[in-house]
């Protein structure tokens, strides 16, 4: 009996623990956001049942602009904590079915299945608006900070996730071309 129950309690334990490695594994450390791994997995998966049923998907790609000069002159700390409050803001705005990630660096990517394009764009100025809207930074050095928003949904001559993921890439530079 003794050894079942250390068994049982050995069992236990090593569940907990592949579930911390898995949430490390999958999780940016900086952000606590999913990791690009994560999300591009998800994205796949999303992408798989959407071109099976014919159903929209949209992606939203995300850049903090001119992230360089936070950091630059304020520090790489006072960026890295820019980074987790604008995460926290994007993450708030959006809906439970979205994925949400960081993507690399200051960039984010949304991934969000059952999305048209109007609904999307609806997505991309709530979070647009919710960004602009906070201060960000020390309690002694709030600053405003801006996104720039680059979005896609899925065409019928898609084939392919990481078209769809171009697509919002070049919609991204272009909404910063235009500021």
């Amino acid at each position: 009996r003794a050894e079942r129950e250390m068994a049982v309690s050995s069992s236990a334990e090593w569940a907990r623990a592949n579930r911390r490695l898995l949430h490390v594994a999958l999780t940016d450390p900086l952000t606590q956001l999913p990791n690009r791994r994560y999300g591009l997995d998800q994205f796949a998966q999303e992408w798989d049942i959407a071109s099976s049923n014919d159903l929209p998907i949209a992606c939203l790609m995300l850049d903090i602009d001119h992230f360089n000069r936070v950091n630059d002159q304020r520090g790489h700390g006072v960026g890295d904590l820019v980074l987790r409050q604008v995460a926290t803001v994007i993450e708030r705005c959006c809906r439970r079915s979205d994925i949400v990630f960081r993507y690399g660096g200051e960039e984010f990517c949304g991934i969000c299945p059952a999305t048209a394009t109007a609904e999307a764009i609806q997505l991309g100025e709530r979070i647009a608006t919710a960004v602009r809207g906070e201060r960000y930074g020390l309690p002694d050095d709030l600053f405003e900070v801006t996104l720039s928003i680059g979005g896609a949904v899925r065409e019928q001559r898609m084939t392919e996730s990481n078209e769809l993921m171009e697509l919002a890439d070049r919609a991204l530079y272009a909404a910063k071309e235009r500021g």
